[in-house]
């Protein structure tokens, strides 16, 4: 079921130039990344799945350095963070259920409309650091605590001197 969900999703992502590994499909911009991850929950089983979407950008610059060699992009450490259903209308934290093979396939073209619709504009309008950064200004940081937003900010200001 979970790849019948899947497939309309990544026929929706590949053409717009993200790329797939396992549960997540990545876009790397001039100085973000964009992140979107189809999460299944911990009670899925065998006859039923049941998923979210995570959406995240990440700021190449902020990016923790290892050994000398930035950490790969990632949702759990992007800068920004929100679930599909919370971009919807609905404004929800949205899981989409299906216990049978068709149900999963509807899903999934459920959720490449919504992306298409709600998802993917977002992340068009931040597709740079500084558009990111912009919303950090206003006090915006969905996905952050306010300290992360604070420190974020601080680092970002600090390197572009």
């Amino acid at each position: 079921m979970t790849r019948l969900a899947t497939e309309p999703i990544a026929a929706v992502l590949k053409s717009c130039g993200y790329r797939k590994t396992g549960t997540t499909f990545h876009r790397a911009l001039d100085d973000v990344d964009h992140l979107i991850n189809l999460q299944k929950s911990a009670s899925s089983s065998s006859g039923e799945i049941r998923a979210t979407v995570n959406i995240g950008i990440s700021v190449r610059s902020l990016a923790p350095i290892r050994a000398g060699v930035p950490d790969k992009a990632s949702l759990w450490s992007a800068h920004w963070r929100r679930r599909l259903g919370e971009l919807m209308p609905a404004a929800t934290d949205r899981w989409w259920t299906a216990t049978s093979d068709d149900e999963a396939s509807a899903i999934g073209q459920d959720l490449a409309q919504a992306l298409v619709q709600y998802g993917l504009p977002v992340l068009e309008k931040l597709a740079d650091a500084g558009a990111v950064v912009a919303l950090w200004r206003q006090g915006m940081a969905p996905g952050l605590t306010e300290s992360q937003r604070r420190r974020l900010l601080e680092m970002y200001e600090h390197q572009a001197g």
